[in-house]
């Protein structure tokens, strides 16, 4: 087969391919690309290779430039990451498509960023051969997945006892869910998000790739934010990614001097609750660490039932400086802080 490259896939193909995908998800999308191309310090950078014959896309890398660095310093903190892996056509047609877009893929990164890192959303079994032959490798990572087909009452006995007890004193103490409509709201919830990432050390996107993901994917039903409020005060929030039947849990932050009132678990049951009424499949606990290394994040999730999956990460270090740019990166990242 004989296949070209495309930088600017057409938008209505590049959508049909991602819809048609069994494995197609939200981050693959050319409207997340239109979220990161609106985001500080991300660059959309998407490649599709198209089959000759008729023009079709068959393969699929939509790449995220994120940097928090600029000038000449940029290739030593920026990274290419593909949040929802990247999407192969089936069968002897993907192999091909996958040998010819990985070696393009390792042309355009020279120099350009660090590493590239794709974060599987399913299974990549039959696509290891290929990523290990281009140079990129393995790393185990766990995800979270609820069954929101099943009864409300076997999704609340899927609760651990101390999650239901946080519930139901949340409930009782009057702790209440809404929706966020305006960018207002946006805002209090981005406000929630810096203080639980200030308290960690950790460097938080700027607050417009929620600005851009309430603009681009809330007004198609892909996006939302529902905030915990005690005494009219929010006090939690968390953001989903809604697409193809599953409900993601993307971003989530709240108030620690509000611990009392378990705004946390208040919302994951909420959640939960709303993904099963409004006929969602899947509820996606997002990521979920190493599976031998300890992560306090698992163990808060795990609290809410359901299934762990190993679908991993694939990375590719581009730049022979890593070690020190890494270093020099984390350090940058721990100490930045938002104005």
């Amino acid at each position: 087969m004989t296949f070209s490259i495309s930088e600017r896939p057409a938008r209505a193909a590049w959508q049909q391919f991602v819809t048609d995908h069994p494995d197609g998800n939200i981050f693959q999308t050319p409207a997340f690309a239109e979220v990161a191309a609106g985001t500080e310090g991300w660059t959309a950078r998407p490649l599709a290779l198209l089959d000759a014959s008729n023009g079709e896309i068959a393969a699929l890398w939509p790449a995220v430039l994120t940097t928090v660095l600029g000038g000449l310093l940029r290739p030593l903190a920026t990274r290419a990451v593909l949040f929802g892996g990247m999407l192969v056509a089936p069968g002897r047609r993907g192999e091909e498509a996958l040998a010819a877009l990985l070696p393009a893929v390792n042309r355009r990164a020279w120099g350009r960023f660090l590493f590239t890192e794709l974060r599987h959303q399913a299974a990549v079994t039959a696509w290891q051969a290929p990523l290990v032959a281009a140079g990129f490798h393995w790393e185990p990572h766990l995800n979270f997945l609820i069954d929101l087909r099943q009864s409300e009452e076997a999704l609340w006995q899927g609760l651990s006892s101390s999650a239901r007890r946080n519930v139901r004193a949340a409930q009782k103490k009057g702790v209440s869910a809404v929706t966020v409509s305006d960018q207002a709201g946006v805002e209090t919830f981005y406000g929630l998000l810096c203080k639980v990432y200030d308290h960690a050390a950790v460097h938080l996107t700027d607050i417009s790739l929620f600005r851009r993901a309430f603009e681009v994917l809330g007004p198609q039903g892909q996006f939302q934010i529902v905030l915990a409020l005690a005494d009219g005060v929010a006090i939690g929030g968390r953001a989903s990614l809604l697409y193809k039947g599953r409900l993601l849990d993307w971003y989530a932050g709240a108030d620690r001097e509000a611990a009392r009132f378990y705004p946390n678990d208040f919302l994951v049951w909420y959640l939960l609750q709303w993904g099963h009424a409004q006929g969602y499949q899947v509820f996606d606990f997002g990521g979920a660490g190493h599976p031998d290394k300890p992560y306090g994040v698992r163990d808060f999730k795990e609290r809410f039932g359901g299934q762990s999956v190993n679908y991993g990460r694939s990375i590719k270090i581009h730049a022979p400086w890593y070690r020190l740019a890494v270093r020099a990166y984390d350090i940058y990242r721990r100490r930045s802080k938002r104005p």
